[in-house]
């Protein structure tokens, strides 16, 4: 274990600041991408932060690169969550016709904006994106 990592784990605060300053723009920017909305992108990075210091010990998190891809991971399953509401009034008009056309059926449509929707992502986001949304990471 790297020894900001082990810092981290044992709730010292400036090695925690220090993951959290390196991580939250990655975090945020990814939720921002998926919800389409800064407030419930902020409240998913708050609580993918929330869980990850307790994540460090418990799940033997031992580097930088693997707190990242937590965090990724986590973030991927606090945005899904949050999408997967039953009233999808307040998405943007653009995510509810994405959603209504991927479960209408018409396939082509909703690969070619998945796709338009990952080439935004970094490749570390996408991977975990799609490890998560395929079911194949437990985070």
């Amino acid at each position: 274990m790297s020894i900001l990592m082990e810092n981290a784990a044992k709730g010292q605060k400036k090695s925690m600041l220090t993951l959290y300053e390196e991580n939250k723009k990655k975090v945020y920017g990814f939720c921002n991408i998926l919800l389409e909305n800064k407030e419930k992108a902020a409240a998913a990075t708050t609580e993918v932060f929330h869980g990850a210091w307790e994540a460090i010990e418990e799940r033997g998190i031992s580097t930088e690169k693997k707190f990242t891809e937590y965090l990724m991971a986590s973030a991927a399953k606090q945005c899904r969550n949050i999408l997967d509401i039953k009233d999808a009034s307040g998405l943007k008009k653009s995510t509810k016709q994405f959603l209504n056309k991927v479960y209408a059926g018409d396939i082509a449509t909703g690969l070619a904006e998945l796709h338009t929707a990952l080439k935004k992502l970094d490749p570390v986001q996408r991977y975990v994106y799609l490890l998560v949304n395929a079911g194949n990471m437990d985070y």
